[in-house]
């Protein structure tokens, strides 16, 4: 799994806001295509310019993805932790 592990700790979640829904906008969670065509090409879609645009739309694995994030952050925090010391 070590191959596997690595790729998925490269895609970082992010927080999001849609600007046309306003202010009040609920705060949304997902991932970049871009940054997931690099690891996963197959796991996005593209324009007809052949540019990442669009991730499908998976709802139930979202907790997944934030776990996973997590996990990457904290692995790096203590990567550092341990460099210091």
């Amino acid at each position: 799994m070590g191959e596997a592990t690595e790729n998925l700790m490269r895609l970082l979640p992010v927080t999001f806001r849609y600007l046309t829904q306003g202010e009040n906008a609920p705060l949304q969670y997902g991932l970049i295509a871009e940054e997931v065509a690099k690891v996963y090409p197959n796991l996005v879609q593209y324009d007809k310019a052949s540019k990442p645009f669009s991730l499908p739309s998976i709802p139930d694995h979202l907790p997944r993805v934030l776990l996973l994030g997590a996990c990457a952050c904290h692995g790096r925090v203590m990567g550092i932790v341990r460099k210091r010391k």
